[in-house]
């Protein structure tokens, strides 16, 4: 390559290419840290990583956010749905709330990660809230192999908001919720446009500068970024690989 870098470099390297979670493509944020690293050197690259450990860019991860809108994680940890702040705290919740009061026949809960720990789940409108029959839920899984809970609401209720508490303890590790719908009685599915929760994990998500890569992980990442386009960004990280690993 014709320059001297220190080990720090894929330790940030693989730490970026993580920083979105089984991204279907690579990221923007890994992206630019390769061309950083290779255009800029050393020191530009640091400093924006380091741009990433603060708060206003780590809240978007793993936060209540992730919640609302349709599923967006396939099945294992993600980044890109709620969790909780820590893995195995009882009386953990999430609250969702939908654009407008919709006659529905049942609640879809998208579980990516660690599912089984629903312990209770509400639904109604404003501080009127219905307990809902789990025993009656169906389970099934998504084709990005979600578990998918759904629950049947009686008498075609009003709803727009939603209460899902769970029992962490229950299923140990963090339990991930992607998204919540409400099946409306014509069939349609309506996804929520705001979210709360009893506590969250994002600002506590950081990657770990220090992480030391093997070869395989750098690898896989280059034949992905190979099959999205990203060739020259894809040779980077062949030549990492073969300068340090």
């Amino acid at each position: 390559m014709g320059r001297s870098y220190s080990m720090e470099i894929p330790n940030l390297l693989i730490n970026a290419l993580f920083v979105n979670t089984q991204a279907e493509v690579p990221n923007a944020v890994a992206v630019n840290l390769v061309r950083k690293l290779f255009d800029k050197g050393l020191e530009e690259a640091v400093e924006y990583y380091r741009q990433l450990e603060k708060p206003e860019f780590h809240k978007r991860w793993v936060g209540p956010r992730h919640a609302k809108g349709k599923p967006d994680a396939k099945a294992g940890e993600s980044y890109r749905a709620w969790t909780s702040l820590n893995g195995d705290d009882p009386d953990e919740w999430l609250s969702l709330t939908y654009p407008s009061a919709t006659k529905s026949t049942a609640v879809k809960i998208y579980q990516n990660f660690n599912p089984g720990a629903i312990a209770q789940v509400s639904v109604g409108s404003g501080d009127e809230m219905k307990n809902l029959d789990l025993k009656s839920a169906i389970k099934y899984v998504s084709d990005k192999g979600v578990s998918i809970l759904e629950i049947p609401i009686p008498n075609e209720m009003l709803v727009e908001r939603v209460l899902v508490e769970l029992d962490s303890p229950k299923v140990k590790g963090w339990n991930q919720i992607d998204a919540v719908g409400l099946k409306s009685i014509d069939g349609s599915i309506i996804w929520a446009n705001d979210a709360t929760e009893s506590s969250t994990a994002a600002g506590n998500a950081e990657p770990n500068l220090f992480i030391v890569p093997v070869a395989a992980d750098l690898m896989a990442w280059r034949k992905r970024y190979q099959q999205q386009g990203y060739y020259r960004e894809a040779d980077l990280i062949k030549a990492l690989v073969n300068d340090y690993l």
